[in-house]
């Protein structure tokens, strides 16, 4: 008899912009008149002629142009996505100079809003909310799906959980979440038999109990991760907002 594989439906991918170069966060953004596609501004621009970032999203709007689907406009500088319009077709990606269009899963609620490869210094001087390579994000994320290249953060999509404590860490604000109304796991005590699971694969030690007693979940310490509501047997976890 032939084992038939069950196949893993893969996500659904939309497009992002990696920058937050509005005019509240950036230095200074190069204007050049009579400019209107992004190809062209490209080539025009001098690296280090300016305290403009070299790596962010121009703003002429050749993506907007080419999107079939009405899906982009440009805000204050910046290309901006509507998440509910864009079908993935790629068409953004494949037209940006820059390669500040990338493709992230469309249930994703965290993500690096840089593209920026240099570190420290020179990112603070050109945008307040740049990646300036601190790995602060690397190294709190408890399922190790923060990576870093060419002095960037990236996070590996297959990996993370949208616990979100990355962009808690992040001190720049460059790793975008909506931190409000966050939630954390509650345990039911008519459900719970204490078989341990949750405890034994909360990666940040925040749940506590004996076997075959109810346990607890010490909330100051939950990101909120969820992988213990997946991994009860009895369904005795829920995820609750924060009181």
């Amino acid at each position: 008899m032939t084992m038939q594989k069950t196949k893993v439906p893969k996500k659904r991918l939309i497009a992002r912009v990696k920058c937050k170069g509005t005019s509240c966060n950036v230095s200074e953004k190069v204007i050049l008149e009579g400019v209107t596609d992004c190809s062209a501004a490209a080539e025009m621009m001098v690296d280090g002629e300016s305290k403009s970032c070299s790596y962010g999203c121009l703003g002429y709007g050749s993506c907007k142009e080419v999107c079939p689907f009405d899906a982009i406009e440009i805000v204050d500088g910046v290309a901006n996505i509507n998440k509910d319009k864009c079908k993935g077709c790629r068409k953004c990606v494949k037209v940006c100079p820059k390669e500040v269009i990338v493709m992230v899963p469309i249930d994703q609620e965290v993500v690096v809003d840089c593209n920026n490869k240099e570190m420290g210094k020179p990112v603070k001087e050109k945008c307040k909310v740049g990646c300036i390579g601190c790995k602060i994000c690397v190294k709190a994320c408890p399922f190790w799906a923060m990576e870093f290249d060419n002095n960037l953060a990236y996070i590996n999509y297959d990996k993370c959980t949208n616990c979100k404590i990355c962009a808690e860490k992040c001190p720049t604000k460059a790793i975008t979440a909506k931190l409000e109304g966050k939630k954390v796991a509650e345990i039911s005590e008519e459900k719970c038999i204490g078989c341990t699971i949750c405890e034994r694969v909360c990666p940040v030690v925040a749940i506590e109990g004996y076997r075959e007693e109810t346990h607890r979940v010490k909330t100051e310490l939950c990101v909120g991760c969820s992988y213990c509501s997946k991994m009860c047997p009895m369904g005795a976890i829920e995820m609750k907002s924060k009181a």
